[in-house]
Formats: C-alpha cells, sequence, structure tokens
C-alpha cells in the first residue's frame, strides 16, 4: 500500500535518472522480492532509498548501512528530506555490525546500502539471518560496485 502523509510539507523529488531508477525498483517488486540498483558514486541511491521510505512510510522498513557515518546521514536525511523522522518511526536504520542486535521479523523492506560488502563472510552472516527472520521482505541492494574487488563476486 503507497503511504500519503497529509502532513507533508513537500514530497521529495527526484531527478529524472533518479526517478526512472525509483520507478525501475516499484516495477521490479511488482514480481521479484529482491533487486538492485547498481550506480555511480554520488548519482543518488540514497535519495532511491529515501523515496522508497516516503513511499511506504506506514510499512516497517530497514535500512542497513555499513558505517556509523552513513547511518547518521541517511537519519539526518530522513529527518530534513523526507518529512521528518518523527513521522518514519516505523524505519530502522542501522550499520552491519548493529545488527545483531535486530530480531524483528515484521520487515516490509530492506534497503542494503554498500550491498556489496554482504558478500564477506562476516557481513553475509548476519544479512542472512535478518533475510531469514524476514522471509517476505522485499529487499533493495544499492552499489557502486557490484563486482566485489577482493574475491571476484558478483553481488548483484
Amino acid at each position: 500500500m503507497i503511504f500519503q502523509n497529509i502532513n507533508a510539507i513537500k514530497p521529495l523529488e527526484l531527478f529524472p535518472h533518479i526517478q526512472e531508477a525509483f520507478n525501475a525498483v516499484l516495477e521490479h517488486f511488482q514480481t521479484e522480492q529482491r533487486t538492485c540498483v547498481i550506480s555511480a558514486t554520488g548519482v543518488g541511491k540514497g535519495h532511491i532509498a529515501l523515496k522508497l521510505c516516503e513511499t511506504y512510510a506506514d510499512q516497517h522498513i530497514l535500512i542497513i548501512t555499513s558505517t556509523a557515518p552513513a547511518r547518521e546521514h541517511f537519519k539526518k536525511d530522513l529527518q530534513e528530506k523526507v518529512l521528518g523522522y518523527s513521522d518514519y518511526r516505523k524505519t530502522d536504520v542501522c550499520i552491519y555490525r548493529g545488527l545483531k542486535n535486530i530480531t524483528n521479523d515484521d520487515y516490509s523492506y530492506i534497503i542494503i546500502d554498500e550491498f556489496h560488502h554482504c558478500g564477506a563472510p562476516s557481513y553475509n552472516i548476519q544479512i542472512q539471518r535478518i533475510l531469514d527472520l524476514n522471509p517476505n521482505a522485499r529487499v533493495l541492494g544499492l552499489t557502486a560496485t557490484p563486482i566485489r574487488p577482493s574475491d571476484g563476486r558478483d553481488m548483484c
């Protein structure tokens, strides 16, 4: 169900190329449970995540980031660009290392920033545990590096 917040000051507007990618994500989610956006650093992958949070604000969403600064950046962007973080109490933002503390089994969407890190054994175990807890969640991976340089693994 798409959520429309009547208290919204202004919906997040995306540049045309980001809107096109966001539309492709939504279309892919019509038939698939998992999808990945591959795009260069700084092009707007984070805005796709924010728009997904805005669009499905009534759903429980988990955003996984690789670092604490990235986590804080997402929280700040949710607050400043997407109607205010208090409107998104169902959106959890954590770093990979914090996944061991997540026990929720009701996420509708799981957004994995820097998705290529999931291939590392230390991350993979916790990511898989979260996916097993939430077998019906739609999963969106975001990366600029679909092929892991360390082992050549194709993550998408």
